[in-house]
């Protein structure tokens, strides 16, 4: 497709995503967050929790050092769109440095790219194709639809920072939603490594109950192409016992923690068996809310919270660890904050 092509594609692709009414969990590209949603959990009162519109202040307070990067939030949802402005303020007075931009589709990559392109040195966009995202208006098969996001990426090299979200998603769909094949999946799963290779740019890895047929097609490349990979691997859940096996893996690879790390038990143990370097902090939003916001719609503004979790967890003070892991990561990202007015 040509240029002309592929913008005429972005301006006449429908809308994709409705706005998320605050405090829902559930989205139909993310059924990670389908079970929280449905948890029989304790809401506090409202008058309990600090407005999202007056919290940056004080959730900056819970940190020593205020120098964090959000990898993974979603303000290409429409529910950010309308107040991109208010969301960004709120963060940088919380202490974000800035914010990766992760998409699910198309559309939504060229949202990401749009937002990067309109406040530089704060957003970033990483684009690529989510494993489960099937929705009606996403009918080009994946061959072309990886076509049109090589030619997003040599086009917008200034903005993007990484690929993702990608990889294999075998969780059942919600109700009345259609799931990829398997081969689509693994199609666009590798043909997003390959797009990774060539850009030289770091993956963003969505893997759900798929950790290891994810971890077997890493593993399975050519060991010249598995050194020049590296990514993070998005809201990790898979266990402490293939921590090693991705420590394993030739290229370089992170772990990224979001809110559920505030209440979740199980992530508390696993976080604890991978080494502070190779750890990244992201919200998710609008999704998985850390306490005490849980339930409520998530903003980067919450992500300190993350990163006092960890401190708590390893009695030590990781923020500028952390802060330097992402740098490390997204090269691309540190060459463009180096250059930032201060």
């Amino acid at each position: 497709m040509s240029a002309d092509g592929l913008t005429r594609y972005f301006k006449t692709s429908p809308e994709e995503f409705v706005s998320l009414p605050a405090g829902r969990q559930v989205c139909r590209i993310h059924p990670k967050s389908v079970l929280d949603g449905f948890r029989q959990v304790e809401i506090k009162p409202p008058h309990l929790y600090l407005s999202t519109e007056k919290a940056g202040e004080v959730r900056c307070s819970k940190v020593k050092n205020k120098k964090m990067i959000d990898t993974h939030a979603h303000l290409n949802f429409p529910l950010f769109l309308k107040k991109i402005n208010q969301t960004i303020n709120q963060s940088q007075k919380a202490g974000v440095k800035a914010v990766i931009i992760a998409s699910s589709n198309l559309k939504d990559s060229q949202k990401a790219v749009n937002l990067a392109q309109k406040h530089p040195h704060f957003l970033f966009a990483s684009v690529g194709i989510h494993p489960q995202n099937t929705l009606p208006q996403q009918t080009l098969p994946p061959n072309q639809q990886l076509n049109l996001l090589d030619q997003l990426l040599a086009q917008n090299s200034k903005q993007i920072v990484a690929i993702g979200e990608t990889g294999l998603d075998f969780s059942p769909p919600p109700p009345g939603e259609k799931q990829r094949t398997i081969e689509e999946q693994e199609t666009l799963f590798l043909g997003q490594i390959n797009l990774s290779l060539k850009y030289r740019l770091p993956l963003i890895i969505h893997a759900r109950e798929a950790n290891d047929e994810v971890l077997e097609i890493l593993q399975s490349l050519p060991v010249t192409q598995q050194k020049n990979l590296k990514g993070v691997f998005h809201c990790y859940s898979a266990g402490r016992k293939r921590v090693q096996k991705i420590l394993n893996l030739p290229g370089s690879w992170y772990f990224g923690f979001d809110g559920n790390l505030t209440y979740d038990e199980g992530l508390q143990n696993i976080i604890t068996a991978i080494p502070p370097e190779r750890i990244l902090i992201e919200t998710d939003s609008p999704f998985l809310a850390p306490l005490p916001f849980r339930n409520q719609t998530n903003t980067p503004v919450n992500l300190p919270l993350i990163q006092k979790k960890i401190n708590e967890i390893f009695q030590k003070d990781l923020t500028s660890q952390i802060f330097q892991n992402t740098l490390c990561l997204f090269s691309s990202l540190s060459k463009t904050l180096s250059q930032t007015p201060h």
